[in-house]
């Protein structure tokens, strides 16, 4: 039987709040793992939070704006989410009045589900979380599910991917925070400060696979740097920073 690695990615990239900002993600769990399928029944599944930060109750629908799935001529990959309910791949957005999460509070049963169908490569799905009463009020999570014949590292699927969010504040002053998202699968991870001269400053091994580290840059001369993350003995992403006293 024919047997592929589905990869799930969950390297998110948010964006898209509107100016009310009614919304915020966060990830229920991150588990970019490698599952052995026959790529028939097997479906991959990644999950996110959605929490109203606003002061009022909110009719919340989902919508899937990009849906970039692949076929082999044959066979076509399919996507599918769960929010009030389960849709099909031919739905592209929630169809009931709107779930209500009230302010405060997170709803956490939202999922999105990937069937490979035999067909190997790479689909990019992008969810909208949107007051039913304002679309313009929105949020966005991005996904990407990779299917790949004979165990594709996944290295080669997640380089040039966003594993470090950009450090803010940028230039900083006293300290610099940095969002990063790992597949499990890497290990040895690591980041590394880095000077001009290729010098490493500072280094930090992340605690998990996903969060916020802070670091401290007091200490440090002002001038241009380097962050990269590195796993496995590979640089799997770089940001620039710049440090202002």
């Amino acid at each position: 039987m024919k047997k592929v690695f589905t990869l799930i990615l969950g390297i998110g990239l948010f964006s898209g709040a509107s100016a009310q900002g009614s919304f915020e993600l966060s990830y229920a769990q991150q588990v970019p793992t490698a599952i052995n399928t026959d790529l028939v029944n097997e479906v991959a599944v990644d999950y996110v939070f959605v929490k109203n930060i606003s002061t009022s109750d909110k009719l919340t629908r989902a919508e899937r704006t990009v849906n970039t799935v692949v076929s082999n001529g044959t066979y076509t990959q399919e996507t599918y989410f769960c929010w009030d309910n389960c849709y099909s791949s031919a739905t592209s957005i929630s169809i009931n009045s709107g779930m209500n999460i009230a302010a405060g509070a997170t709803f956490t049963a939202f999922s999105v589900h990937f069937l490979p169908n035999t067909v190997a490569g790479c689909t990019d799905v992008t969810m909208r979380f949107f007051d039913k009463n304002n679309t313009a009020d929105f949020v966005e999570q991005s996904f990407k599910f990779c299917a790949t014949e004979g165990g594709v590292s996944i290295l080669d699927q997640i380089k040039n991917g966003n594993v470090m969010e950009t450090p803010f504040p940028n230039p900083a002053s006293d300290v610099l925070n940095v969002k990063f998202n790992l597949p499990r699968a890497v290990k040895d991870a690591q980041v590394l400060l880095v000077d001009m001269t290729g010098r490493t400053i500072k280094s930090h091994k992340p605690s998990g696979n996903y969060g916020l580290m802070v670091w401290d840059v007091q200490d440090l001369p002002e001038g241009l740097y380097y962050m990269m993350m590195t796993g496995e003995g590979e640089v799997l992403g770089t940001q620039k920073i710049v440090v202002k006293h």
